[in-house]
């Protein structure tokens, strides 16, 4: 059950991604730098395409440095996702699912690099002089996944507890 709930998961998750940017777009290719109002003063569709990570960074960088730094970072986040799922996580099923809420949001940031060579980022939040970075939902489904697995308890009963502190005295 643990497989199907990630798997659904993380096909949601990324198709989810990949029509909201396809909309995204399409509605702005005509409209380059125009906006769309949703809340007045705080909430705005847009369209930036970003070529480094989050909040711009690496954004800068020459692009051989910027695409060997993401590699590199991908390929370890990969291996520490893949670790959390089949060793810390392997039997807990809220958290399977906030992996794959995280590895969907990867997937569809990924999917943006290899067709627009960005990735592309349409949520404006904002209040008065105060402007968050760009977004997309692939970003949120990953800072959802993170957060929500910090929060998590980590999974030992106060019985594994106890042996653990038996075991180092």
């Amino acid at each position: 059950m643990n497989r199907i709930l990630f798997v659904l998961i993380l096909l949601i998750s990324v198709f989810l991604d990949f029509i909201s940017k396809n909309y995204v777009v399409s509605y702005f290719a005509n409209n380059q730098g125009a906006y769309i109002t949703v809340i007045e003063n705080f909430f705005n569709i847009g369209l930036t395409y970003n070529q480094g990570v989050a909040f711009g960074f690496m954004t800068s960088w020459p692009d051989s440095l910027r695409i060997t730094a993401l590699t590199c970072t991908s390929i370890i986040a990969f291996g520490v996702l893949l670790y959390f799922l089949l060793v810390i996580y392997k039997n807990n099923k809220l958290a399977t699912s906030f992996l794959a809420l995280i590895l969907g949001g990867a997937i569809g940031n990924l999917i943006d690099r290899i067709r627009f060579g960005a990735v592309v980022d349409f949520l404006d939040v904002y209040f008065k002089e105060y402007h968050w970075p760009m977004f997309n939902l692939a970003d949120s489904f990953i800072c959802i996944g993170v957060f929500a697995l910090i929060l998590l308890p980590s999974g030992k009963s106060n019985k594994d507890k106890n042996k653990d502190k038996e075991v180092e005295n």
